[in-house]
């Protein structure tokens, strides 16, 4: 049961809880002829009832056979009075859902152009078989479960959705809806007997003009009794009001604006270097560690041979340092065949992971740790009000 807006301010764990058994209230409606379609405006504000009939053998084909519904909520039920709320970017406008889309919006108001959330129980083929599948409708190469850590996150529901993005040529496997010049931005989140997804699909220059909206449309995205977004916590309002402090060595660049990155340098030499902070554990240390080694062609090493390995002092903790190098492949999974050394640090704090990531030829890498350790130690948060 979704707690009601009457009642006390509830955590966030319980929103959580509560999203998997709001949609699969909606799931459990699956084959009732009798669901009515209904959409309430309150000003910028849309209510929306879908019209949930079932799963096709086409997505059974893709993503499993279904699951029962819970105990007590009957094949032909009706769906109970689950809803969602969102304010409606300008120019975007509402389409009938359809049996996969609970909420069906199409982009701009385009034709060709959609954004549209889904949701199925259980598993729906894991995180990594979805995101392998929409970049496939691109022709981008497979990524490993190893990369899903690194990958950029986003809040949809109050939960950490993977986020997606990808561009080429776009073809759905279904006819009808190839594009020679496409974009996809999309979320995917499992919580439970859930799966959620989240995308917004169609021309690239679309996409690009229109992914803020996107964003904006996340961030407004919730559904009845669910927590205030207004109502941040304590924890959410100190996060917001702090700024990143550090000290670099003279001859470090500041890079521009980069995806993931909070801070970014240019090195002599051609070095990079890289400051990303996700929320949670991102994967654990031992993932994403073993993801670099993988990058640069080692095999992956033990989370006993982590736990003993080099340490230092970061943000308040003793982070992990590691050090190695091979030929580096990047995200692109291809060698340049050159000798490159990668020197990182992961940081587990209590609700997000900071990663420090320095990477460049082996010639250019080989004097610069001193300097890298005094930078890494200077890194702090200080709050701005």
């Amino acid at each position: 049961m979704c707690p009601t807006h009457n009642e006390p301010k509830q955590p966030r764990k319980a929103l959580v809880r509560a999203l998997p058994l709001c949609l699969l209230g909606l799931l459990a409606a699956c084959g009732s002829d009798n669901s009515d379609v209904a959409m309430e405006r309150r000003a910028q504000t849309n209510i929306g009832r879908p019209d949930w009939k079932g799963v096709s053998a086409s997505s059974e084909e893709r993503f499993g056979p279904r699951q029962a519904a819970p105990t007590g909520e009957g094949h032909g039920a009706k769906p109970q009075a689950a809803a969602f709320i969102y304010d409606l970017p300008e120019g975007w406008t509402e389409a009938k859902p359809t049996d996969l889309r609970m909420l069906n919006l199409k982009v701009a108001g385009r034709d060709d152009a959609a954004c549209y959330l889904t949701a199925l129980p259980g598993t729906a083929g894991g995180i990594l078989d979805n995101v392998n599948r929409w970049r496939s409708q691109f022709g981008a190469a497979p990524i490993a479960q190893a990369d899903i850590a690194g990958m950029p996150t986003t809040e949809l529901f109050s939960l950490q959705a993977v986020r997606v993005e990808v561009s080429g040529p776009f073809s759905d496997g279904m006819g009808g809806s190839d594009l020679s010049e496409g974009s996809l931005v999309g979320l995917i989140v499992q919580q439970d007997s859930t799966m959620v997804f989240l995308k917004m699909v169609g021309p690239k220059d679309v996409i690009a003009q229109e992914t803020e909206h996107f964003d904006d449309f996340v961030r407004s995205l919730t559904f009845p009794g669910a927590p205030s977004k207004t109502g941040t916590s304590e924890a959410e309002a100190t996060r917001a009001a702090r700024t990143m402090t550090h000290v670099a060595p003279d001859g470090w660049t500041v890079q521009g604006p980069k995806p993931m990155r909070k801070l970014g340098y240019d090195l002599p030499g051609g070095v990079d270097l890289g400051v990303t902070v996700l929320g949670g554990a991102a994967g654990g240390v031992a993932a994403n560690v073993n993801r670099w080694r993988g990058q640069l062609g080692l095999p992956a090493v033990s989370e006993t041979d982590l736990m003993t390995g080099d340490r230092i002092d970061c943000f308040g903790i003793s982070a992990y340092w590691v050090k190695f190098s091979g030929s580096y492949s990047g995200m692109s999974g291809v060698s340049k065949g050159t000798q490159d050394t990668m020197m990182a640090v992961v940081v587990p704090l209590e609700d997000e992971t900071i990663f420090v990531k320095c990477v460049g030829s082996s010639e250019a890498m080989q004097d610069l740790e001193p300097a890298l350790r005094e930078f890494v130690t200077s890194l702090k948060w200080e709050t701005t009000q």
